[in-house]
């Protein structure tokens, strides 16, 4: 259990994984939502651009949709592109629930080959079913 002691030191410091139906802003591109999310937390624009390169072409493969609206992603597109901005902003705590759900074989197995990249620079509560996956990257497990 996490206690934190201000709205604000959650806003900075954890992430929080969203889902499908975080749709809130449809009509602005990728590279709108993160430059965002990078805005929001504080993250200096030459900082954003270096992230922003290696997360969206080498971790998840979307550079070439980043001009593509929110709205009109699949599924498993804005999985990856709420992860995309959960990266860039840099949190101490990636709360992830269910991150493969809407992912292809492919993009399933991408996101599995980061976690553990991301998680020499945070820490990671993720919350899932797959369980032989989970177990050959987790530190600790709880079963609930």
């Amino acid at each position: 259990v996490v206690l934190l002691t201000s709205a604000r030191l959650v806003a900075d410091k954890v992430w929080i994984g969203a889902t499908q139906t975080c749709r809130s802003d449809s009509l602005m591109t990728i590279h709108h939502n993160l430059v965002l999310g990078s805005l929001l937390h504080g993250i200096e624009v030459v900082v954003y651009h270096k992230l922003a390169e290696v997360v969206l072409a080498q971790w998840l493969n979307i550079t070439h949709i980043a001009n593509k609206q929110i709205g009109r992603l699949s599924g498993g597109e804005l999985q990856r592109t709420f992860l995309a901005r959960a990266i860039v902003c840099r949190p101490e705590l990636l709360i992830l629930d269910e991150p493969n759900t809407y992912l292809d074989s492919r993009s399933e197995s991408a996101l599995y080959d980061i976690l553990p990249q991301l998680n020499e620079r945070c820490a990671i509560i993720l919350v899932g079913h797959d369980i032989d996956n989970i177990r050959k990257m987790a530190r600790k497990i709880i079963y609930l």
